[in-house]
């Protein structure tokens, strides 16, 4: 667990369609308070396009599923936001922030939704000595429960303007979180 520190990862009874268990922060303490992970840097490819995939349910404080309505940061119904933050070389703090890029579909209280983001990487993130990433932006009383949470390569093919392709990254392997 990454971000601000604050609050309890834990195993969570409920999970995404064909699962049954999914992890959960719960008990933040700040909305800069979030699950992640260290990011590794050897994997990134400078230019590349990178795509994030994850599962993400939200409960209220007691307990009942919160709906957020928006991408906007600091609202009290604020969705995730998907961050990175590098540390340059210089000892500089660099944050990479991704919102949810699936617009069309609004986020339902009830079940697992879906996040999606796209980064590219940029010459600071390939040159940092160092790097996490995680899901912060709900109102600090909003619990977090999240599960099959990737980043891979992402490949594109425009030829014909409906076929996508997605290879794995970092020598064909797919880094999930966990």
């Amino acid at each position: 667990m990454l971000g601000i520190p604050g609050g309890s990862l834990v195993m969570h009874g409920e999970g995404p369609v064909n699962a049954t268990l999914s992890f959960m922060h719960s008990g933040r303490l700040h909305y800069n308070s979030g699950p992640g992970q260290s990011l590794d840097l050897s994997c990134l490819q400078l230019g590349r396009i990178y795509e994030v995939k994850a599962k993400i349910k939200l409960f209220d404080h007691n307990g009942f599923p919160f709906r957020c309505f928006r991408n906007a940061w600091a609202d009290p119904y604020a969705c995730p936001m998907f961050t990175i933050v590098l540390t340059l070389s210089t000892g500089e703090t660099k944050l990479v922030n991704e919102w949810n890029d699936i617009h069309e579909v609004p986020w339902y209280a009830d079940h697992f939704n879906e996040f999606h983001a796209l980064f590219q990487a940029d010459e600071d993130m390939v040159n940092a000595v160092d790097a996490y990433w995680y899901f912060r932006g709900p109102r600090s009383d909003v619990n977090i429960a999240f599960d099959d949470v990737s980043i891979m390569l992402y490949d594109y093919h425009l030829s014909n303007a409906v076929t996508i392709e997605r290879s794995p990254g970092c020598g064909g392997k797919r880094y999930d979180w966990l």
